[in-house]
């Protein structure tokens, strides 16, 4: 919270306590959200809401709270478990096999470069490149869209 929403917060407070004891000056300041503080005012009258209200009122700003603020290890847990990261993880991983299986299956006698030639016996290296690569650009267009 900066320093501007913090003086909002605090004259918020304080027009809510001068209006809660009858102390509040018409012709003076009004902070943001005075009306929505004197609507709720108005319609929750001088006397304690009931319990069940304050309950109720209670876990809906605690939960909104946990939402807004949540800890470090919900933090991670979102970034872990985002679609979108999965998906980007599962490329990876495919990459990541297609690129194994192609060194474990480069002929070491000929010498050669990795990637220098792909016989007929390597065709399934091929297919699951350019499956990698159909996935790779449907999930960049769907996240696109």
């Amino acid at each position: 919270m900066d320093e501007q929403e913090l003086k909002h917060d605090q004259a918020l407070a304080a027009f809510t306590d001068a209006l809660l004891e009858g102390q509040m000056d018409e012709h003076g300041e009004r902070p943001p959200l005075a009306s929505a503080v004197q609507v709720l005012a108005r319609a929750m009258g001088p006397e304690a809401p009931p319990q069940a209200l304050r309950q109720r009122v209670h876990r809906a700003v605690a939960e909104e709270w946990r939402r807004e603020h949540p800890s470090a290890i919900e933090q991670l847990v979102r970034w872990i478990i985002h679609p979108r990261r999965r998906v980007w993880a599962a490329a990876g991983a495919m990459l990541v096999a297609v690129l194994a299986l192609a060194a474990l299956f480069v002929p070491s006698s000929t010498g050669g470069g990795f990637g220098t030639a792909v016989d007929s016996s390597k065709w399934f290296l091929v297919v699951a490149f350019v499956a990698l690569i159909v996935f790779v650009a449907v999930e960049w267009w769907r996240s696109r869209r």
